[in-house]
């Protein structure tokens, strides 16, 4: 209980010898038998009920045996005196580990023997390993203390006497319901009102969460409890089934309520066993056990524990559901609020009254499914109220009814196509569709996303709701929220004269998930199926399917491929097509990568992105990439380089480093930025290594030059060094001057930074100067840059958080590029993971060209681009099962 006290003391004092260790006894053989109980499926409320007797029966025996032995002045004195069970136990629904709220109510003056007792039966509990919260209190105090804390009236809502009730109890329940719960009853309903509502921005409005909290989590328990409170307070009921007596909820309802609420106490009771402790973190690896629990087995489409989500996700909307319904019912709002409103028309026979959306005519809507069913939550969203209980209900009864006829009516087409195009409110108006069931009926290629979890730490959503989050972004977006940020794309949006193609390949995106097979493929299948059932003509059928189908691709392209290889970015235009369909492609690529979870779109990604969109755009309005304009891009770059080094290095020298160098290097960089690299490596005579950090904030990374002579294994002894500092490469670019001068440009972020300021750049001086210091004592060879990697792999104490782990993947492409042999690499990210496979490909004596790098939740997902000396590309079978073999080997 909020602000009770907890101590600690000697176990058992003041009671009979060996008393203490027949409680042990009693709770162990309780539990064990609870545990069993548990492990053959019993019901659920008889866990609950049995746990609650087996507390019970030990607080009230040590409670006895205080009193008969040490504190027999209570019983002579006749002190009215009664133990009170508060929160969940006063509920019965503790599980194994949960706390225990308890209060000592006493009637008469507070005697000595009191505080006492109340102090050695809490040690005794504490002793025996319950974390017990308690209080001593007067009836009257207890008015007092609800009148000025809305948590300790709440307490005192699920109040129970533990044993028979006495005197004490009798009079505080006469104080509770007589005076307590008719005090203040608006200020307590407003109060779980807010509390509600902090609770939906905390959980980033959604109960769709990969690793859901049980408790907090929307849709979890407390929604219930506060429904619940809510109803006692209001209704002056203590239970649900009395407000099915008072006509406020349907026995149907709280039936299909309680199932939902029993599955969510069988998880709970899972995640304390399996914890050991008290835990409502449904996380990943706590999955995977309950899963196996439920004899959940994998399929061929489907994980088991996916499974078990879906019925995770499934129960906890029910939950919302009714307690929201229940909640808007206490505080009076909708259309049986007794505060009678006028009624105002809202076009087509609906009526907004008493706050809420319904039609005029009762039964209507579940008559027969037709395009007021898509009116009805399109004008709610507009008319901005919720649409009410019985017009819902209505619509519910009619989806089922919804067969092909319904979705080929003209007027649904339309009206459907009205809703993709209402920008602002098309998310909105879809989410509630989809909360009623209406939009995989309409739209059935989007049911299989359903409560569909994606087992992996990437997303944070299941596929539905990460779909529909798609369209979120993208009205974000269109509202100019990211118009600072990404001008780019605020830009890109504001061309887009129509959003029905867009948002409706933002729906369907992941659509091919769950189907086996290439979410992707599938997914374009689907796409061209809806557009056609849609009546969408086939020029946007086409574009429909190719947004789906690629929805992946430019992101792709992107992080793990050579962006300013003219053959790929000649070979993506030619992909795309046109400019629209290319402008759409990077919006739903966006809006894609956003609504996975607040930091999956980084700086970094979207400067990739864009410069690759930028690219492929020029390409598909002037015909070329390395064209004309480019040659004349290039030759201008020359001459101001050669302007700002005048005087510095002779133009004779700068015309070689354009000989030198790759066309892509002079694409990649300013003017400025290559004349100080010309300047790095001029500076090199007499210096073992170079090293020079340019900060990009705007990005989220800083840039590092190195320069230094190069040799064989040097990109593995610099990703060592990174490693051993705890900086993370996200890209690097190696190239060689014509005199063994290695230039090489890293991008990086740092976690030390970001952990102490927020800041993901390299900015910290010192650790600047242990960078250098580092690359100098590592090249002069006086520290063995494998040690370095090697302390860094230490285990650690701090456990790590468990997230599923997929069997690393080797990939190599010879056909993406004419010069290079391009590695895929995927596998569990660990510390020293680059610095292996670097090494690796310098033992294969393989030199690298560029190297992208990322992480994704702990998966990385490695690309070199490289080439054997004098000997181009790796091409022979054999060749490249060795290459594929020495890289699994260290990665194991």
């Amino acid at each position: 209980m909020p602000g009770a006290d907890k101590g600690k003391g000697r176990p058992g004092k003041g009671a009979a010898p060996g008393f203490f260790s027949r409680l042990q006894t009693l709770l162990a053989q309780g539990r064990a038998r609870l545990r069993a109980e548990h492990d053959r499926h019993a019901p659920v409320r008889s866990l609950l009920l049995g746990y609650t007797r087996l507390l019970d029966q030990l607080i009230l025996e040590a409670q006895a045996a205080l009193v008969a032995t040490g504190f027999k002045p209570v019983a002579r004195q006749n002190i009215g005196f009664g133990l009170v069970a508060l929160g969940s136990y006063g509920r019965s629904e503790n599980c194994p580990y949960s706390d225990l709220d308890l209060m000592l109510l006493y009637d008469t003056e507070l005697a000595p023997p009191l505080p006492e007792l109340a102090d050695r039966l809490l040690t005794l509990l504490w002793d025996l390993g319950l974390k017990v919260g308690h209080s001593t209190r007067r009836p009257r105090e207890c008015l007092e203390l609800s009148r000025a804390d809305l948590t300790i009236k709440t307490a005192f809502l699920d109040a129970r006497p533990i044993g028979k009730p006495g005197a004490a109890f009798a009079h505080f329940a006469r104080v509770r319901d007589q005076e307590i719960i008719p005090d203040q009853v608006a200020r307590f309903l407003q109060g779980k009102l807010k509390e509600r509502e902090n609770r939906l921005r905390r959980w980033q409005g959604s109960i769709y969460l990969v690793e859901p909290n049980l408790m907090e989590g929307l849709g979890g328990l407390r929604d219930y409890h506060a429904a619940l409170w809510v109803a006692k307070v209001k209704f002056r009921v203590q239970s649900l089934d009395e407000l099915v007596l008072k006509g406020q909820i349907s026995t149907d309802d709280l039936q299909v309520f309680r199932r939902s609420l029993a599955f969510l106490f069988r998880i709970r009771f899972c995640l304390h066993y399996f914890a050991g402790r008290k835990n409502d973190h449904l996380s990943f690896d706590m999955q995977e056990r309950c899963a196996a629990y439920f004899g959940l087995s994998d399929t061929r489409s489907q994980l088991g524990v996916e499974r078990l989500m879906e019925n995770y996700y499934r129960h906890t909307a029910a939950v919302r559901r009714f307690s929201e319904a229940l909640m808007d019912r206490c505080l009076e709002r909708g259309e049986w609020s007794p505060k009678a409103w006028k009624p105002r028309s809202a076009g087509d026979g609906f009526v907004v009254t008493g706050g809420v959306l319904r039609h005029e005519r009762t039964g209507y809507l579940s008559e027969a499914p037709g395009p007021p069913l898509l009116w009805l939550f399109r004008k709610a969203v507009g008319f901005q109220v919720p649409v009410g209980e019985s017009a819902l209900k209505e619509a519910k009864a009619a989806i089922p009814k919804i067969r092909r006829a319904f979705r080929q009516d003209p007027a649904v087409r339309g009206l459907f196509r009205e809703i993709l195009e209402d920008r602002g409110r098309a998310f909105e108006t879809l989410r509630r569709m989809h909360e009623a069931g209406l939009l995989s009926a309409l739209l059935p290629e989007f049911r299989n996303l359903t409560h569909l979890a994606q087992h992996d730490a990437y997303h944070a959503y299941t596929a539905d709701v990460h779909s529909l989050f798609t369209i979120r972004e993208l009205e974000a977006l269109d509202r100019g929220e990211y118009a600072e940020a990404e001008p780019a794309l605020f830009r890109a949006m504001a061309e887009v004269k129509e959003t029905g193609i867009l948002f409706l390949a933002a729906l369907l995106h992941d659509a091919g998930k769950g189907s086996g097979g290439d979410h992707a493929e599938v997914g374009e299948k689907l796409a061209r199926r809806a557009g056609r059932r849609l009546g969408l003509a086939p020029s946007e059928i086409a574009q429909l399917a190719f947004l789906v189908g690629r929805h992946l691709r430019l992101n792709h392209l992107a992080q793990r491929r050579d962006i300013y290889d003219e053959r790929l970015v000649l070979d993506f235009a030619r992909e795309v097509g046109d400019p629209e369909t290319l402008r759409l492609l990077y919006l739903l690529t966006f809006a894609d990568i956003k609504a996975v979870g607040p930091e999956a779109w980084t700086s970094w990604k979207s400067t990739l992105i864009r410069e690759l969109y930028e690219l492929t755009a020029r390409v598909l309005e002037r015909g070329g990439f390395f064209g004309e304009e480019t040659q004349k891009r290039m030759e201008k770059t020359r001459q101001q380089v050669k302007k700002l080094l005048a005087g510095k290095l002779p133009a004779s020298q700068v015309d070689r480093r354009f000989t030198d160098l790759p066309a892509r290097y002079f694409l990649g960089f300013s003017p400025e930025e290559i004349a100080r690299h010309f300047e790095l490596a001029a500076a090199l005579k007499g210096h073992t290594v170079l090293a020079e950090v340019r900060p990009v904030p705007e990005e989220g990374s800083s840039e590092v030059i190195i320069v230094t002579r190069d040799r064989p294994r040097l990109f593995a002894e610099l990703a060592g060094v990174f490693t051993s500092l705890n900086l993370n490469i996200l890209a690097a670019q190696i190239n060689t001057l014509a005199e063994g001068i290695a230039l090489d440009i890293f991008q990086v972020n740092d976690p030390v930074q970001q952990a102490t300021n927020g800041e993901r750049v390299l900015s910290d001086p010192e650790r600047q100067e242990r960078l250098h210091r580092t690359l100098e004592q590592v090249l002069r060879r006086q520290v063995s840059v494998a040690e370095r990697v090697a302390r860094r792999q230490r285990p650690s104490l701090v456990k790590p958080r468990q997230v599923p782990l997929y069997p690393p993947v080797v990939e190599v492409d010879n056909a993406v590029s004419d010069r290079y042999t391009v590695i895929d690499v995927f596998a569990p990210d660990r510390v020293g993971l680059l610095y292996d496979i670097t090494t690796a490909l310098s033992e294969l004596g393989l030199n690298i060209h560029l190297a992208k790098i990322s992480t994704k939740a702990d998966q990385a997902a490695d690309v070199f681009y490289v080439f054997r000396a004098g000997d181009g590309k790796v091409k022979e079978p054999e060749a490249v099962e060795r290459l594929k073999e020495k890289i699994y080997a260290a990665l194991k």
